[in-house]
């Protein structure tokens, strides 16, 4: 089986840094991605009967967006079972025994608990800055370093997700997506959304920014705007063998230019 990737996924999930962001505009492949990365983490040898966590801004968008994300790759994958799922508190327990939690960020409190391996934020721009810094704390299973993820929309210049991923702190890669450049996309979906906003709301907003933000994978300051894009074009994975650490235990090899194999 053959998993395509577009080029800003496909350096996310091969991304050696521990603290990954991958930002970009409505239909980048935000959501799917991230689940992906942590999905092929969690099941390569590294994650067998470790535990992770996926953490979105509510729990209606936990359930709605983040878990059904998750359960969809995991069919891909051949990983799912329905038993494997615990309701309440929500959790999945993988073949390989690695589990994932999955948590509401809205009382970043609450993230306090077990120590993890790694974690993925979903829309990490609705969250507060102190979920990230309380999600990092418990990155320390087994006394190992683990790793997060940050999957968001451009929230501006003064965001804690632009300081955090942008600003070139160690160990962090920020990934930048436009909506336009995902080949996987209808060709006229972009048009079609970009055309039902009102004219109103782009005066308002100021059409270049508006547009920007809700495209094309841009932080927008007060008073310019800041273009964090790339091109993409699709690259391929053959979903299989578990994936071999590169400089780091959760960095997945690049071994060919435009695809890896991974069985298990």
């Amino acid at each position: 089986m053959t998993v395509r990737l577009h080029q800003a996924q496909y350096r996310f999930h091969h991304s050696p840094a521990r603290y990954r962001g991958f930002v970009g505009g409505r239909g980048a492949g935000k959501s799917w991605i991230g689940a992906y990365d942590l999905a092929k983490r969690a099941l390569s040898p590294n994650g067998k009967g470790r535990l992770f966590l996926v953490a979105a801004p509510t729990y209606p968008m936990l359930s709605d967006s983040s878990l059904r994300t998750m359960i969809e790759i995991l069919k891909l994958l051949g990983a799912y079972d329905l038993d494997s799922i615990k309701r309440q508190p929500p959790s999945i327990t993988l073949p390989n025994g690695a589990e994932i939690l999955f948590r509401s960020a809205d009382d970043p409190e609450r993230l306090r608990g077990p120590n993890l391996s790694g974690v993925w934020l979903d829309e990490a721009s609705l969250m507060a800055e102190e979920a990230y810094s309380v999600a990092i704390a418990t990155l320390r299973e087994r006394g190992e370093p683990g790793w997060l993820s940050a999957t968001f929309t451009p929230k501006g210049l003064g965001h804690w997700t632009y300081e955090t991923f942008a600003t070139g702190k160690p160990e962090t890669e920020l990934i930048r997506a436009k909506t336009r450049e995902n080949p996987f996309l209808d060709t006229q979906f972009v048009s079609s959304l970009e055309s039902q906003y009102s004219d109103r709301t782009k005066a308002r907003n100021g059409r270049r920014n508006i547009l920007a933000h809700i495209f094309g994978g841009k932080a927008i300051g007060l008073n310019s705007a800041t273009e964090l894009s790339q091109s993409i074009h699709p690259r391929a994975e053959t979903a299989g063998r578990a994936i071999i650490p590169r400089s780091s235990a959760w960095a997945a090899p690049l071994t060919a230019p435009y695809s890896v194999t991974a069985t298990w």
